[in-house]
């Protein structure tokens, strides 16, 4: 799974979240009807958000960086305050059913562990436009009071909203250990956090009493994960 913003900006983020949340809601009208009292009335559905939690770290660690090469974590502030500013970017996480145009609409960072790593919590809303209709044209005709009569209408329909089924299933809330692994690596990579002491807890039958004891190919369990 990767997340990646398209369009007029362009941007990956370097650490997956540890989970994204989707919002929808069904738009609805309460009427009076004499003695029947309130009822409601079904519209249109409400526009999607996605909210998630990750950070930008200073320097790369293959534990939990999704490629190399990264921009600095001002760099990063800087881009999504643009994006928080601009136009529409379409958000893309692949493996699961979401790819639509989306505005940022909040963007929340700190920097408070002294490591140089910038934690963040962003939300997205949908964007959907309305659509643009084009009044008839009527063209002057020539000379004498002649008229010819001309008509054009054209509809612009807004961003189109694609979403796609998920072409992976969603990752289990496992993790085998790879060569160069910690356990604050592999800590910082699922949950966003370098706290190691709960992953250590949950698996500490199978490391062992040293929790810097990992080795390659063991499957260490995510707390709060799928078994």
């Amino acid at each position: 799974m990767d997340i990646y913003l398209r369009g007029s900006t362009r941007f990956r983020f370097p650490v997956l979240p540890s989970e994204y949340t989707v919002r929808m809601e069904r738009q609805t009208e309460t009427v009076s009807v004499g003695k029947l009292g309130d009822i409601d009335l079904a519209k249109g559905r409400g526009l999607k958000s996605i909210t998630f939690s990750s950070f930008f770290p200073r320097h790369y660690d293959r534990g939990y960086c999704r490629y190399s090469g990264l921009q600095s974590p001002k760099a990063c502030v800087a881009k999504m305050e643009k994006v928080l500013r601009g136009s529409p970017v379409r958000l893309v996480i692949t493996g699961a059913a979401v790819n639509l145009s989306v505005r940022l609409t909040s963007f929340e960072w700190k920097e408070d562990d002294g490591s140089g790593d910038v934690t963040f919590t962003v939300t997205f809303q949908e964007h959907r436009s309305a659509p643009v209709s084009q009044s008839s044209v009527i063209a002057d005709g020539g000379k004498g009071g002649g008229a010819t009569g001309g008509s054009g209408s054209a509809s612009t329909s807004g961003d189109a909203l694609a979403e796609r089924e998920a072409s992976k299933p969603a990752p289990s809330r496992t993790y085998t250990v790879k060569k160069g692994d910690t356990l604050a690596g592999i800590a910082r990579r699922l949950t966003g956090k370098t706290d190691w002491k709960a992953l250590y807890e949950a698996n500490s039958a199978t490391i062992g009493g040293d929790p810097n004891a990992i080795s390659p190919g063991m499957v260490l369990s995510v707390p709060g994960g799928e078994a």
